[in-house]
């Protein structure tokens, strides 16, 4: 199904090979911060590029997601803008969590305490990552591990539009695949 989707969205793209996900190769912080850096709309500095490389292929193997998700969605969610915000729905940063849904789910520890997290806190590159992963982990444990189908859960929309929302999301996977697999010292 997933091949048929691809052809479908490339039906003349060029031939490249993906890398072999399934031996938890993942690309280095330099390679996905190329690639934010070249997709981020607005331009971010290379220091925020690898900030957000950095932690998002962290909080992607803590959270057992191929890392070329992780980067899909927040290209898709906010064009890698850590200061995105959708004031109609209430979705903040790189991941655009919805706070309304989100917020009774959420905690950080305080001199010891937990305290719920406040919408601001979610422009916060280390939480929003990791709110948006754990986000991500959850829909696809709902959906018994079919990562396309989680995907489709994290936006939250129904119908046609979500599987318009998962093609996208597939689309920038397979973007960033072929990018990886075209650097140098790539698997």
């Amino acid at each position: 199904m997933l091949l048929f989707c691809l052809l479908l969205l490339f039906p003349h793209a060029r031939v490249f090979s993906f890398p072999d996900v399934r031996e938890d190769k993942t690309p280095d912080v330099s390679i996905v911060s190329r690639y934010i850096a070249l997709h981020a709309a607005p331009p971010l500095p290379a220091s925020v590029c690898r900030k957000i490389a950095r932690r998002l292929l962290f909080e992607s193997r803590r959270e057992h997601i191929p890392s070329y998700v992780a980067l899909a969605i927040a290209e898709q969610e906010s064009s890698f803008n850590p200061q995105a915000f959708n004031r109609k729905t209430e979705d903040y940063g790189l991941f655009q969590v919805h706070f309304p849904f989100w917020k009774r789910y959420f905690a950080r520890k305080s001199s010891g305490a937990l305290v719920p997290l406040k919408p601001e806190e979610l422009f916060n590159l280390r939480i929003n990552i990791r709110v948006g992963l754990l986000i991500l982990r959850h829909d696809i444990d709902l959906e018994k591990g079919d990562i396309a189908r989680g995907i489709g859960r994290y936006s939250g929309r129904k119908g046609e539009k979500r599987m318009v929302y998962e093609q996208q999301v597939v689309a920038r996977e397979v973007r960033f695949l072929a990018y990886w697999t075209d650097q140098p010292h790539a698997p």
